[in-house]
C-alpha cells in the first residue's frame, strides 16, 4: 500500500426503494456494484462513462459522503468503510469533494468569506483575523482578488462560482480532492481556465484527484489512469494513453469511437464508430451475467449466464470481460 492513496475492495452502493401495496415490496437500485479501485499518491484518476453509470455515487461513497453498502476502502492503509463518529471526522478532513453545479453548491445566503471559512470553523478554532487571513490566501491560490470576501454567490460568475468552491475544497489542505465534472456547468472559455488551475494546485500542493466526466477529451488530456464505468459496474481501468491507443472492453471501444474527430491524426487513433443498439437496462432490474450483454455486439452465450471475471492483460491494464478471461 506504500504507493496507494486509496483502494477500494467490492464497494457497493445500493439504494433501496419501496413498492407495491402499501410499499410492502423493496426494490434494489445498485448504484455502484463491486467496484475495485486504486488510486496512486499523485494521480489523477479519471471516471468515466454514461450518464447514469453510477460515477458520482462511486466518488461520493469513496469518501465516505455516502455509507457504503458492502466492501472494504482502504486510505493511507487504514479501513475507513465502517468508521464512524469522530474517527470518521478525521478522514474526512484529507478527502474532499468540488461539485459539478456551482450555483446549487454554494449557500446563496452566506458570503464568500462564510462559505470558504466553513471547514476552517469546522476544524479549527482560530480567531476571526487569522480566519479571514487564510481565506484571502485561499482565493489568491484560485486567482481571486481579496475583494472577493463580502459578495455573495448571485453576483460572481459561473467560473468564478467554481473558484471559490475549489478555495473551499482546499482549505483544510487535504490530500484528495473528487471532482464532480467540474467544468461542465461552465462556457467553454472558463473550461480551459479552470482545468489549468486545476492541474497547477494539483502540481503545487501534491494532490490527488479523482475526475469525474464524460468529456473523453478532456480526460485524455488532464488524467494519469481511466476507469470505465457501465451500469454501476467498472468494465476497464488502464493507464489513459493505454486505454486510448488499446481499449478492450466493447463498451470502452463505444465510447471512444463517438469522440469528435479533428485530425487525421486523431483517426489513426480513434476505433471506427460503433453505435450501440438497444436501452441501458434499468439499475432497479440488472439482468443476470455482463451487465452490458444486452447491447454488445461481441456477445457469447456465456455473457448472459455469469459475471465476467477480473483480466489482468497488461502494465496495469484490467478488464472485466470474458473474452479476456
Amino acid at each position: 500500500m506504500n504507493q496507494l492513496l486509496m483502494k477500494t475492495e467490492g464497494l457497493c452502493k445500493y439504494f433501496f426503494r419501496d413498492s407495491g401495496l402499501l410499499g410492502r415490496e423493496q426494490k434494489v437500485l445498485k448504484a455502484v456494484d463491486t467496484a475495485d479501485l486504486e488510486v496512486k499518491h499523485g494521480e489523477t484518476l479519471a471516471l468515466v462513462g454514461e450518464s447514469g453509470s453510477g460515477k458520482t455515487t462511486l466518488g461520493k461513497t469513496m469518501i465516505r459522503i455516502y455509507k457504503p453498502t458492502k466492501g472494504k476502502i482502504w486510505f493511507e492503509g487504514d479501513e475507513i468503510c465502517s468508521v464512524e463518529g469522530d474517527r470518521l471526522r478525521h478522514y474526512r478532513r484529507y478527502m474532499q469533494m468540488v461539485f459539478q453545479d456551482p450555483t446549487s453548491a454554494l449557500n446563496p445566503r452566506k458570503t464568500v468569506l462564510d462559505i470558504i471559512s466553513l471547514p476552517l470553523r469546522t476544524y479549527q478554532n482560530l480567531p476571526r483575523t487569522e480566519l479571514r487571513e487564510r481565506v484571502k490566501e485561499l482565493l489568491e491560490m484560485v486567482e481571486l482578488p481579496p475583494d472577493f470576501l463580502y459578495r455573495y454567490p448571485h453576483a460572481l460568475s459561473a467560473g468564478q462560482k467554481q473558484r471559490v468552491g475549489i478555495a473551499r475544497a482546499l482549505a483544510l489542505n487535504p490530500k484528495l480532492i473528487v471532482l464532480d465534472e467540474p467544468t461542465s456547468a461552465l462556457d467553454v472559455s472558463v473550461q480551459a481556465k479552470i482545468l489549468a488551475l486545476l492541474e497547477r494546485l494539483r502540481r503545487e500542493f501534491q494532490l490527488t484527484y479523482i475526475y469525474i466526466s464524460h468529456d473523453l477529451s478532456v480526460v485524455k488530456n488532464i488524467s494519469d489512469r481511466t476507469a470505465v464505468m457501465y451500469l454501476g459496474q467498472i468494465v476497464e481501468s488502464a493507464l489513459t494513453d493505454n486505454l486510448f491507443e488499446s481499449p478492450l472492453h466493447p463498451y470502452t471501444r463505444a465510447l471512444l469511437s463517438a469522440i469528435p474527430i479533428i485530425s487525421a491524426e486523431e483517426q489513426e487513433v480513434i476505433p471506427e464508430e460503433i453505435t450501440l443498439v438497444g436501452e441501458i437496462p434499468s439499475p432497479l432490474d440488472v439482468p443476470p451475467g455482463c451487465n452490458f450483454a444486452s447491447r454488445c455486439q461481441e456477445k457469447m452465450p456465456i455473457c448472459e449466464a455469469d459475471e465476467p471475471p477480473l483480466a489482468k492483460v497488461g502494465n496495469d491494464h484490467y478488464v472485466w470481460c470474458h473474452r479476456y478471461s
